[in-house]
């Protein structure tokens, strides 16, 4: 994106990374029977905006989300993953959730803010 097209939000962020969130926020309630975030057909587009959040330097923007995605696997459980997806870097946890779910992620990975929640799954 380039600066022309950027809308200046007032704390500092652009109007693209402010839906990018808000598109990751949206994947984490709907649809309201098995949200996106958990669907085994949708998961890669969650992943890949929280890839994108990450890589962004976003982080601290979505820690409430990223509670309330590891705190949804209690009800909905983990998508399955396919394959090709499960050779993402152990550091990009939200692409493990798998692991997470069953225990089998390295705790010391998460950041601190979802330890917590990991240790009551």
């Amino acid at each position: 994106m380039d600066r022309e097209s950027a809308k200046e939000h007032p704390v500092g962020h652009n109007q693209a990374h402010l839906e990018l969130i808000g598109f990751y926020e949206f994947s984490l309630r709907y649809p309201e029977t098995i949200p996106s975030a958990y669907c085994h057909h949708n998961y890669h587009i969650t992943a890949d905006t929280r890839t994108r959040i990450h890589e962004l330097g976003l982080d601290h923007m979505v820690k409430e989300l990223d509670i309330k995605l590891l705190k949804g696997l209690k009800k909905f459980g983990p998508p399955a993953y396919m394959e090709k997806d499960k050779n993402k870097p152990l550091e990009y946890w939200w692409w493990h959730l798998d692991k997470i779910a069953t225990k089998e992620y390295p705790a010391e990975l998460l950041p601190e803010h979802l330890r917590e929640i990991y240790e009551s799954l």
